[in-house]
């Protein structure tokens, strides 16, 4: 972080340097030695440090950061079925049957509707390869093949924005690995 400041910093004052060069025969825009010196200082010693602590910051927060993969081969093809309930653990929802609940607002005892959750589908499909270099994801939350066979209550259909079916790639590291030619993966 320090390098990219100096550079940042050198940069900021040569240009500088070559502008107040540049325009010293002009009066309109002539940058006197102090002028030039109080804002070289600044450039070098403030703003260059502060953007090059900010922009590296901003880098980690962003998770632009170098990640390291591992070639490993695969292993198993994993699907894991989650089934749905009321008030469960699936990830596509809406709500449905209401009641009351009595709540305190401003001192005072009030009722409120609230309502529970429902699946939209009786099951979601996740899809994993295991490989000796860990797990990858290749899909979660899944509708199975033809969701609306598993709508979880027959009159609510399931909307077409969820992702169905089994990946691709999910399907051909399984025939690899069943076939006994797994290729490597990376993590």
């Amino acid at each position: 972080m320090l390098i990219p400041s100096i550079l940042g910093g050198l940069a900021s004052v040569g240009i500088g340097f070559f502008l107040k060069k540049a325009y010293e025969n002009d009066y309109r825009y002539q940058i006197t030695d102090r002028e030039f010196l109080v804002t070289a200082a600044v450039v070098f010693f403030v703003a260059s440090p502060v953007t090059a602590w900010v922009g590296y910051n901003m880098a980690i927060q962003a998770n632009v950061t170098y990640q390291e993969t591992w070639s490993g081969w695969e292993l198993r093809a994993v699907k894991d079925i989650t089934e749905c309930t009321r008030d469960g653990f699936c990830h596509y929802e809406y709500d449905c049957d209401p009641y009351t609940v009595t709540v305190e607002r401003d001192g005072k005892e009030v009722e409120e509707t609230r309502y529970h959750q429902c699946p939209y589908l009786s099951q979601e499909w996740s899809f994993t390869l295991s490989t000796t270099a860990g797990d990858v994801l290749i899909a979660s939350h899944q509708a199975p093949p033809n969701p609306q066979n598993y709508r979880y209550r027959a009159w609510v259909p399931v909307p077409s924005h969820i992702p169905s079916g089994i990946p691709d790639s999910w399907t051909e590291a399984r025939q690899r690995i069943e076939a006994g030619t797994p290729c490597l993966a990376s993590n």
